[in-house]
């Protein structure tokens, strides 16, 4: 959701923790969809398949979206902030990379879905016993949910309708400017993969496009996987 330069509070702090310490940032994304949600086509609570879980089309994006982020990451602050690709679970796979290149704390921008709220809170304590500290930002919503409260004590209409919610987000406080690229960003002289247990961005398996093959026989090409594009 965050695979971006500009706007990244996650990034933007990392770097500046850095510099202050005289340390390095390592950049990682943990693929790990079996702790994103239930897998999409499972029935939810109210018996119909739901699910958090990113679909098809949300991992197409994302893989297309971490080559670009790595390549303008090189590009800007060097061969060191190459993207470490690993696979879940999220807390052991952070736990590998902290030890490989000696952090102390993981940023992280915060997500609202309700499996990865309970994730987040299992890796941050999974990290703490490990000796590390977990800092999340929200890099995502224009407020904090529970930053949003709602005045039951008047009428502004039933919430089916947009004004109670409109009227308690435009009391609190105004969102903060959309940040910057980080100007600097301290990192390690060479790609970080090889150390810290890396695999290619190919190897996560964010999405394989259906693949076709030929019939013997000369017929016409038979698709042979379906696979419709999911949000």
């Amino acid at each position: 959701q965050d695979l971006r330069l500009h706007d990244n509070p996650a990034l933007t702090q990392a770097a500046k923790w850095a510099a202050r310490h005289g340390g390095c940032v390592t950049l990682v994304y943990v693929h790990s969809p079996e702790e994103d949600g239930d897998e999409i086509g499972s029935s939810g609570e109210d018996g119909q398949g739901c699910s958090w879980r990113p679909g098809d089309a949300s991992l197409l994006w994302a893989a297309a979206a971490l080559q670009s982020l790595s390549s303008d990451l090189k590009s800007r602050y060097g061969a060191g902030a190459a993207i470490v690709c690993k696979r879940g679970p999220y807390a052991a796979a952070l736990q590998e990379v902290a030890a490989a290149v000696g952090a102390s704390v993981v940023f992280c921008n915060r997500r609202y879905e309700p499996a990865m709220t309970a994730a987040v809170a299992a890796v941050a304590e999974s990290l703490a016993a490990a000796g590390l500290q977990l800092q999340s930002y929200n890099g995502l919503l224009l407020q904090e949910p529970w930053e949003v409260q709602l005045d039951l004590s008047k009428w502004y209409g039933h919430f089916g309708t947009l004004m109670p919610f409109y009227r308690a987000w435009s009391t609190a406080k105004p969102p903060p400017s959309p940040l910057p690229e980080p100007r600097s960003v301290p990192v390690l002289l060479k790609d970080p993969t090889q150390l810290a247990g890396g695999i290619p961005l190919q190897e996560l398996g964010l999405y394989s496009p259906p693949r076709r093959r030929t019939a013997v026989n000369g017929q016409q090409q038979q698709q042979q996987q379906q696979s419709g594009l999911r949000i």
